[in-house]
């Protein structure tokens, strides 16, 4: 987009809690791209309307340019991979935040999926590890998603484009930073980045072609709790910061939202910590019903769901809630 669209912003701005952009995506004819001079101009745009930026950080020079030599060698998930490896996001997570830091801006990078931009992120901000960015005037968080704690490139060449998404799941090793960065607060929450495409659109047969993106929501809760917290990765403090109360902060909600407390929103999951139980992509509450993590088990399972105090699901029921419950949700005083 250009500088001047930035003004549609401030028409948006009470309406949303962040603007989202891409330095590349997985979709550029439906989602587009900043270079660094239009990425410094939407950072300066959400400073002055006191928004945060959201940016999918991989570098659209690399992406580009390898996506065109990778392409003309095969379609294979591999050659996805090669396209917009670990290096790609690295680049982008860096200059995002130099731009940042130039402009004042208040940026969060979403997906994180490399253990070395995860790294990045928190020496830039130290979020979470007892410091924070004191008074400077500019500020970066990051967050990860199931998809990346959960698998790596063998398992995506294995899937296919079950496991398609962008950026993609990079290689072994990744794993274990991002679950380090989620638990000391270098990276500050986990988010499902739900993309609930139909069956059809990940049967090309060629990855290139195949829709990027998975069903998300369904898992995300129940993966955090069996292999966060039940398999020791995330104490119980951690799991809840990661799972509620850090993007209540992040997002300024968390005057109503993220917490058990008087006068908050009783936004409830109640857990059977003995219970285990099997993925069912066929049960999905969503128009995505392929999922990685079919058939997997997890430890814990979810009994009901409560918004408001209002049951929406429970386990024997299903789906309870009456369309209209919902509320916007607007940025209180409260957010970090």
């Amino acid at each position: 987009s250009a500088p001047g669209s930035c003004a549609d912003m401030e028409g948006l701005a009470d309406a949303v809690l962040g603007f989202k952009v891409y330095a590349v995506s997985g979709m550029d004819e439906i989602w587009g791209a900043l270079d660094h001079w239009r990425f410094e101009k939407v950072l300066e745009a959400g400073r002055d309307l006191g928004q945060i930026i959201l940016l999918h950080a991989e570098d659209r020079e690399y992406v580009d340019n390898a996506s065109e030599h990778y392409r003309m060698l095969g379609d294979d998930p591999r050659k996805w991979y090669e396209a917009r490896p670990e290096l790609a996001e690295e680049l982008a997570v860096a200059s995002a935040i130099r731009i940042c830091a130039l402009v004042g801006g208040n940026l969060h990078i979403v997906h994180v999926g490399t253990a070395e931009a995860a790294d990045m992120i928190a020496d830039a901000d130290g979020f979470g590890k007892g410091g924070g960015n004191g008074s400077r005037s500019w500020k970066v968080t990051g967050e990860t998603c199931p998809q990346y704690l959960a698998f790596d490139l063998g398992d995506f060449e294995e899937q296919g484009a079950v496991l398609k998404v962008a950026p993609p799941i990079k290689s072994g090793g990744n794993a274990d930073g991002l679950w380090r960065a989620l638990a000391d607060g270098g990276l500050y929450f986990c988010a499902s980045d739900h993309a609930p495409g139909a069956p059809g659109e990940k049967e090309a047969g060629d990855i290139w072609c195949n829709s990027a993106g998975i069903a998300g929501t369904g898992t995300i809760l129940p993966y955090l709790f069996s292999e966060g917290y039940v398999a020791g990765r995330l104490s119980l403090s951690q799991f809840l910061r990661a799972s509620s109360e850090n993007a209540a902060r992040r997002y300024g909600l968390f005057d109503r939202k993220g917490s058990i407390a008087e006068g908050k929103d009783a936004d409830l999951v109640l857990v059977d910590p003995e219970a285990s139980w099997v993925v069912d992509q066929a049960k999905f509450l969503s128009k995505g019903r392929l999922s990685p993590f079919n058939r997997r088990k997890f430890d814990g399972a979810i009994l009901r769901t409560l918004v408001r105090g209002t049951e929406v699901w429970n386990r024997e029921r299903g789906l309870i809630g009456v369309p209209g419950h919902g509320r916007l949700l607007k940025r209180g005083e409260y957010h970090d």
